[in-house]
């Protein structure tokens, strides 16, 4: 295994640092270890970073952003961890992404519930947002896919209190101000407008 310098082609042909590795088998690659040898680990610990830093106008060194390794259970035949995101924003430097032991990912939320939790205090933000900007053709924003002949939601709007407002289940039947119950290709709980009349 060699570590070399290389002038001029890393990103934006600034220099770059590179670990090569000759051996032929598949499984063998370079690797690059932060071991944190600690003789009393706890949880939370946080095992290693990689630091993005550089200098402000004024010449101040910051850390622009960062990833950190962190132990989440250090119990021997338990043992998990994760890897924090962070970035810095109006100079202050916070974590913005996580991934779990799990591997649920939460954006905004540092305990996720989900596979991709987003989540946002900002009220003027959206949590998430699909766009297709293809100009022609017939490209799709968001596809939602459940279980095979799955009666529970396949997809679902909430109010702020997660009540259902809008419930599409895995037989295609649509219910509106339901999350369940619902009897038809679609089921309106509660009053109805069509055109200028109410039934």
């Amino acid at each position: 295994m060699a570590l070399t310098k290389v002038d001029g082609e890393g990103v934006g042909t600034l220099d770059s640092l590179n670990i090569t590795e000759s051996n032929n088998g598949a499984t063998e690659g370079p690797s690059f270890e932060l071991h944190r040898n600690s003789a009393s680990p706890a949880d939370n610990d946080v095992l290693g970073a990689l630091l993005y830093t550089g200098k402000s106008s004024t010449g101040a060194d910051k850390t622009y952003s960062s990833m950190n390794g962190f132990i989440s259970n250090v119990a021997n035949a338990n043992a998990s961890g994760g890897l924090i995101f962070n970035t810095r924003n109006s100079d202050t430097l916070a974590e913005k992404l996580r991934i779990t032991s799990a591997g649920l990912v939460g954006i905004g939320v540092s305990s996720p519930l989900y596979k991709l939790h987003s989540q946002t205090s900002d009220g003027s933000d959206f949590a998430g947002y699909f766009y297709n900007n293809a100009g022609s053709g017939n490209g799709t924003s968001l596809v939602a896919r459940g279980g095979a002949n799955n009666s529970t939601p396949n997809f679902q709007v909430q109010d702020y209190n997660a009540n259902a407002d809008f419930t599409v289940t895995g037989t295609g039947l649509v219910g509106i101000g339901l999350s369940s119950g619902i009897d038809g290709k679609l089921h309106v709980a509660g009053n109805t407008v069509v055109g200028d009349s109410s039934t």
